[in-house]
């Protein structure tokens, strides 16, 4: 059945998703403002890009710069896919961190390929996107998603990372304060005067985990010390920054084998 469907998360108001079933329009030509990536679900479409036809089927992804003239043609059947628009400013100041030029954006060539790894990245990362809550990770996982497009376009891989001590201490510090505040990548890497793709290689390299991952695991242990205080779950989900009771659940479950009130209820004297 014929439809779309357009998403924005207040978490991450400068990403539009746009989900398109059955799709069998002609487009004119036209560019677009943003960043945009599209991933091929079902069927096949013709794009045309400043003159040269590319085939994007199952699979495909479709990589076009902020103002790339474009058209799109179906073939035979109609296609379904997924669309990822992202603001040209926010990828051009991540361009400048990782590259020192932030314009215009270097993308892979041919703007249409096949990477079976980046497209079921893209798809995860578009449904963490539609999702709740998790403003750290979303923040995250765009980040590295999008700087790995970019470093495909310009042709070579981030410098290798020198031991940062300091900086790790300092995250650390940041990610530790007021738990049940959403915060992006970026946020805090301008607190601390960092690049966020240079903080986010960094850290996971110091501490094997990322900074929401490390953010979660210092919520778990939050929790476990107001449900041993006899705190009620909700209570506690709300207290330690998750989205709500059932997402506490599904999280403590994995860390500690047991559900938040399984958990309070062995901790009673």
């Amino acid at each position: 059945m014929k439809s779309n469907r357009f998403v924005i998360n207040q978490d991450t108001p400068w990403v539009e998703i746009r989900h398109t079933e059955e799709n069998d329009q002609h487009y004119k030509k036209h560019f677009h403002s943003e960043l945009f990536i599209a991933a091929v679900l079902r069927g096949s479409t013709r794009v045309e890009i400043q003159g040269v036809e590319y085939r994007a089927g199952k699979g495909s992804l479709v990589t076009l710069g902020p103002q790339v003239v474009h058209r799109c043609t179906p073939t035979i059947n109609a296609h379904s896919y997924v669309v990822a628009y992202i603001d040209a400013p926010w990828c051009r100041a991540l361009q400048h961190d990782l590259f020192g030029a932030a314009a215009p954006l270097s993308l892979p060539q041919p703007p249409v390929f096949n990477d079976s790894g980046m497209f079921a990245a893209f798809l995860e990362l578009a449904e963490l996107l539609e999702a709740d809550g998790c403003t750290l990770e979303k923040s995250e996982k765009l980040t590295q998603f999008v700087a790995e497009l970019l470093q495909r376009g310009n042709g070579g891989s981030a410098q290798p990372l020198p031991a940062q001590p300091r900086m790790i201490a300092a995250v650390k510090k940041e990610l530790a304060r007021s738990l049940a505040d959403n915060i992006t990548l970026q946020e805090i890497a301008g607190r601390l005067g960092y690049n966020p793709y240079y903080l986010l290689r960094s850290f996971k390299k110091s501490c094997a985990i990322t900074p929401h991952e490390y953010r979660l695991n210092l919520r778990v242990e939050k929790a476990r010390q107001l449900l041993r205080a006899g705190m009620p779950p909700a209570d506690v989900a709300a207290e330690t920054g998750f989205v709500d009771q059932s997402h506490l659940h599904r999280t403590f479950r994995q860390f500690a084998a047991a559900t938040p009130g399984q958990f309070r209820q062995r901790s009673r004297p």
